[in-house]
């Protein structure tokens, strides 16, 4: 069923958003950071999608922000006080897998893997995605999601359809002064069904991104209509 957030003093990202129902009604657009993602990483489509190179290394300059052994991505921009954002992502049979995340921009880039892995450490949320089998993670904790909630997206357009790829979307909202961060699954419908909501306390002044960790796939932030 639609799900919908209510509140007062609601910060925008975008005017033309304003009259839409549910989370989407904070919808905002953003890119991947090229300054920070993995070398086994490509960018296209402007900055908005993410494709795992399979081994093949980037030539990408050094840079102090960019992950190190981790196959990840943060967005450029900065998530403000609600945000809502949607996320295609496609795997092929048998292999593949996603996470797709919200985290502190201040993640540590290098060194031990769970300070860097979305999910892993105190610093990320994250949703982890593969064909069969998806959870939610913070901390290292780890909360199963039934497959069943999550159905295949074969709208026109959609990314791979047609080539023997499963594509999926789904929708990722933050919510800082309620202190909640949600993540939806959206049908060729576009209805959205709550997947998990964290509950937790966002440390002010502290500026968090959206972020994606990507094994034999390839994940796009969407342009939101």
């Amino acid at each position: 069923m639609p799900i919908e957030l209510h509140g007062a003093g609601l910060v925008d990202h975008g005017g033309e958003n304003r009259t839409k129902p549910g989370p989407r009604k904070y919808g905002c657009q953003l890119t991947l950071d090229p300054n920070t993602v993995n070398r086994e990483l490509s960018l296209s489509e402007g900055n908005r999608m993410a494709t795992n190179t399979l081994g093949r290394e980037k030539p990408y300059p050094d840079h102090p922000e960019r992950f190190g052994s981790v196959a990840q991505v943060v967005s450029r921009e900065s998530v403000c006080e609600r945000c809502y954002w949607e996320v295609e992502y496609s795997v092929s049979e048998g292999c593949g897998r996603v996470s797709v995340a919200v985290t502190y921009k201040g993640i540590s880039r290098k060194g031990e893997e769970s300070d860097c892995k979305f999910g892993e450490n105190k610093n990320s949320w994250s949703l982890r995605c593969s064909k069969h089998r998806y959870s939610v993670w913070h901390n290292k904790n780890r909360t199963p999601i039934p497959a069943t909630t999550i159905s295949p997206y074969h709208r026109a357009g959609a990314s791979g359809v047609g080539r023997g790829v499963h594509v999926y979307r789904v929708g990722v909202c933050v919510d800082r002064p309620a202190g909640t961060l949600s993540f939806y699954s959206v049908s060729d419908s576009d209805t959205l069904t709550l997947l998990h909501t964290f509950h937790t306390h966002f440390t002010e002044n502290t500026p968090v991104c959206a972020g994606f960790r990507v094994y034999g796939s390839s994940v796009s932030l969407c342009h939101l209509e």
